[in-house]
């Protein structure tokens, strides 16, 4: 999203009205991925397909010609080792430009692609590779590896390092050797995505070319102005659907993706890059206001009012500019000067190029897309699930609400169930869990798909989630509360990290907080404690109380946390907390920590 106001202006449109602009050639839609990649050689061989940073730490430009070249002898490589049409091949790395390749060689060679979290603990990877009949497995090195037991490798045809597979030495063998590039058909079976589910063992679900190609469509109807000239970054792990989709759409437009290996270094490297398209998750957009927000609190002065001014008067251009009002001349004259001074610096984070940034995966707190609306940049929130290859809803450049997860796309029918669920039915649908893995009542009598999302369309036609029906706790009260907006409040405290309520059959709710341990070791009251130490510390516990009792006015009465315990220990994925995409699994975080809950109710006698 660009920081022009006639973005903002256009907010009343009708999402799809717009025709696409794009400025890729007019070509057919493709209906297989094996067609993109035909169809970049033929149009734009020299355009620049990605870039990925070598071990200097320079970007190294990769053409079409070259991409797709790799790709083939890649593909060769994976024939000549035994791999043949149909046959799953598990992909367990971490987020590169080789991953592509892989993914890429293997629908080439008829294969359906398994992408296998690389942060997976032993288990989980074990019931992937079983569940899946993955007969192949190309993984980045030894701490993947370990993850595979002997019995598992023992099965496989194929297990290659993938670096290694990819280097130069393939291309010399493979050199001159066909490869059938019309090997598959849109009915074909492309990809099994494993749900993250943030309970129980993930389940697959299959997709074929077509579904595919149908989210691609989809998604460059919502965002018709994207085009050849834009580029992004791939850093979200690429076993997950929305970094897959999102690599997809923009090969299919010619744009250039830049691939960004470690994410604690996506800030930094998009600076370089300078992308005009950027998707990341709410996560991602917390950790940069907390960096932004401590950044602050190293300011005194003038400089500290003059940084809290600046927010304050681009809050209130971007509320009159959401509201469809005109700021006024003293406002826009005070916005250009702030805007100059400060707040243009805070969106060159991302780079100085950024026209539309887009956030997906879970919902994301209103009052941060306010902070960075108020700092000119407008995040475009979208809402899928791993049972639908295209994104069920969207909010778009012309046509956003903030809480809002906004209009269908094109590809899907939504519909509202009389218990408020989300129903959904369209050509990206899933057909069913692999396995059948399957349970009843999955699907209505007409063919929707119970998402166990809740939500209503508002007079604006824009839909509005309301959280998880499995997550809705009912206290002993009978009070029905919502964990997901409680803990969004809770967690605009300037101290607190992470939040995790409960409260399921309890008089009262209370709360798992993980702190801001790096902010707090920046603290002269709190420098040189250990997070244990932190952790026990009363003075943080009355500070944390504080804030949350001036957050509170939110919140009913009976949403406010009574009591919580401060952990020592932030939620993580190696314990199998979070998801691949950073979304907790309350289950498992209240099954773990059920002896500091009691705690807090006994210590409180309810």
């Amino acid at each position: 999203m660009s920081n022009c106001a006639d973005s903002y202006w256009a907010y009343p449109k009708v999402a799809g009205a717009q025709e696409r602009v794009t400025d890729a050639p007019v070509v057919e839609a493709p209906t297989t991925v094996v067609d993109i990649l035909r169809s970049q050689m033929e149009l734009n061989p020299d355009g620049e397909a990605c870039r990925y940073r070598n071990a200097e730490g320079k970007w190294i430009p990769v053409s079409w010609k070259e991409h797709v070249g790799d790709i083939v002898r890649v593909s060769a490589a994976l024939t000549e080792s035994g791999i043949a049409r149909g046959d799953r091949l598990a992909v367990m790395a971490h987020t590169c430009r080789e991953w592509q390749v892989v993914e890429m060689a293997g629908l080439l060679a008829g294969a359906v692609i398994v992408g296998v979290d690389a942060h997976a603990v032993s288990s989980q990877v074990e019931h992937v590779m079983l569940h899946s009949g993955a007969v192949g497995l190309i993984h980045d090195g030894d701490a993947c590896l370990k993850k595979v037991s002997s019995n598992l490798r023992a099965g496989l045809k194929l297990m290659r390092e993938m670096r290694e597979l990819c280097a130069g030495r393939t291309a010399k063998e493979t050199k001159g050797r066909p490869v059938n590039l019309a090997s598959c058909s849109p009915e074909d079976p492309a990809t099994i995505i494993y749900t993250s589910g943030t309970t129980g063992l993930p389940k697959g679900i299959e997709y074929t070319h077509r579904q595919l190609m149908v989210a691609c469509e989809s998604s460059m109807d919502a965002f018709p102005a994207l085009g050849r000239k834009d580029s992004s970054i791939c850093w979200l792990p690429m076993s997950n659907l929305l970094q897959r989709i999102m690599n997809l759409v923009a090969m299919r437009l010619g744009m250039t993706l830049s691939f960004v290996e470690d994410p604690r270094k996506v800030v930094e490297l998009a600076r370089e890059v300078n992308p005009t398209v950027f998707v990341g998750v709410p996560r991602f957009f917390e950790k940069l206001h907390e960096g932004i927000q401590q950044k602050l609190t190293t300011y005194s002065g003038w400089k500290a009012r003059l940084f809290r001014t600046a927010l304050a008067v681009g809050d209130e251009y971007a509320r009159r500019l959401r509201a469809g009002r005109r700021p006024g001349w003293r406002l826009t004259f005070k916005h250009a000067v702030l805007d100059r001074l400060v707040l243009r610096h805070i969106r060159g984070l991302l780079g100085s190029r950024i026209r539309c940034l887009m956030s997906g995966s879970a919902p994301i707190p209103v009052w941060l897309l306010e902070f960075y609306h108020a700092c000119g940049l407008a995040i475009l929130e979208g809402y899928g699930i791993s049972e639908n290859t295209v994104l069920l809803t969207a909010n778009r450049v012309d046509a956003y609400r903030f809480g809002s997860a906004g209009f269908p796309l094109s590809a899907n029918e939504i519909s509202i169930s009389s218990e408020g669920e989300v129903l959904v039915r369209g050509a990206g649908l899933f057909r069913g869990y692999v396995g059948n893995a399957n349970e009843d009542g999955m699907f209505t009598a007409d063919g929707f798909y119970r998402t166990g999302d809740c939500g209503h369309f508002g007079d604006d036609g824009f839909l509005y989630l309301t959280g998880r029906r499995s997550d809705i706790l009912k206290t002993s009260t009978g009070r029905k509360i919502a964990p997901v907006r409680v803990e969004s409040v809770y967690r605009r405290s300037r101290y607190v990290d992470q939040v995790v309520v409960a409260g399921q059959g309890r008089k009262y709710l209370t709360a798992l907080v993980i702190p801001r341990f790096e902010m707090l070791h920046s603290d002269t009251r709190f420098a040189g404690r250990s997070r244990e130490e932190l952790a026990a510390c009363p003075e943080l516990h009355a500070l944390i109380r504080q804030d949350f009792e001036s957050l509170e006015s939110d919140l009913s009465d009976h949403e406010r946390v009574v009591d919580f315990a401060v952990l020592a220990r932030p939620f993580s994925l190696e314990a199998g907390e979070l998801t691949g995409t950073l979304k907790v699994r309350r289950d498992q975080i209240l099954a773990g920590h059920a002896q500091d809950i009691d705690r807090l109710y006994n210590t409180k006698g309810a």
